[in-house]
């Protein structure tokens, strides 16, 4: 898949099957959209091309009054999940004030058409695009004849009565609702970021903890708690314990993501990691001393060793 940042820079070579939209998430409804893309592109001898958007819409859109979207994955995480997925092109249209000004029909006929040469398009069934969201199905199926390109519509996924999206899987994250959540993603949630030094807390207590910080501050930090997970690092992938909170035993209320590598110490410090959320385990409360903490970190990793094993 190649990766091209801004519209103007891509010049395909030959005609294009294309999907858009911001993709956040990249879950299983998103997943049948980009099968339908591949084949469409592989029927038609043409290039498939998905186009997204950074930064989220919602982020240049919203009014103060608004709260800003919460991410699922930053731009970095999106690649890295549509890397494999067989496509030729990722197209990521800056999105500005301005982009978000251009009328719809102009979208289509110049951008879609001429300079990305659109010949079909696969798209969500509800999906708005353009100038105050004025396009959508019909206006595409307007546009189709004059523009010489077809139009595929993708009805929603249901997965065990759940219509999947990605306001589905941040109301589950909200709730502290892990196991929704990764059945509506298809994997587990996910945050990626720089290992940054810690107050070396975990350490003094006997259980080393890699500090992550998230690659966005509008990245989704799912509900405070102790979580079954897996870090992936340097190539490697290692079960581990996470917390996800602001440490009330010590008073600290600055929120932290620690992970505790289990039946390893490895120095981490500034290196990249994947955090991958596999269970949540339980809330995060303050303990009276820290023997009891330490007692219950000891039967959190006993719990999540077996649930990993599993």
């Amino acid at each position: 898949m190649q990766v091209n940042w801004d519209v103007d820079d891509f010049q395909p070579s030959k005609a294009t099957v294309i999907t858009l939209g911001t993709f956040d998430g990249v879950h299983q409804g998103h997943g049948r959209i980009i099968e339908k893309l591949n084949q469409a592109a592989q029927e038609r001898d043409a290039l498939s091309v998905l186009m997204t958007f950074e930064p989220h819409p919602q982020m240049v859109l919203a009014s103060q009054r608004q709260p800003s979207v919460q991410l699922l994955t930053c731009i970095e995480e999106k690649i890295r999940l549509l890397q494999d997925r067989n496509l030729h092109h990722l197209v990521v249209a800056q999105f500005t004030s301005q982009f978000a000004a251009i009328e719809p029909e102009d979208f289509v006929t110049n951008i879609l058409c001429r300079k990305m040469r659109m010949q079909h398009i696969v798209i969500g069934h509800d999906h708005a695009f353009g100038k105050k969201r004025r396009g959508n199905l019909q206006l595409l199926l307007d546009l189709s004849v004059k523009n010489h390109f077809t139009v595929e519509t993708i009805e929603a996924v249901q997965n065990q009565g759940d219509t999947i999206s990605s306001t589905q899987i941040r109301q589950a994250l909200h709730a502290g609702d892990l196991a929704k959540a990764n059945r509506l993603l298809g994997r587990c949630y996910s945050l990626s970021g720089q290992v940054i030094k810690g107050d070396q807390r975990g350490r003094s207590l006997g259980f080393p903890t890699a500090n992550i910080r998230p690659c966005s501050r509008q990245k989704l930090i799912p509900r405070s708690g102790v979580y079954a997970s897996r870090l992936a690092v340097k190539g490697q992938i290692y079960s581990s314990a996470t917390y996800i909170g602001t440490k009330p035993t010590f008073g600290i209320n600055e929120p932290s993501i620690e992970v505790h590598i289990i039946g390893q110490n490895i120095e981490l410090y500034q290196e990249h990691a994947e955090l991958q959320l596999c269970r949540w385990m339980r809330e995060d409360r303050s303990f009276g001393d820290k023997r009891s903490l330490i007692e219950q970190i000891e039967t959190d990793i006993k719990s999540i060793q077996h649930i990993l094993n599993q």
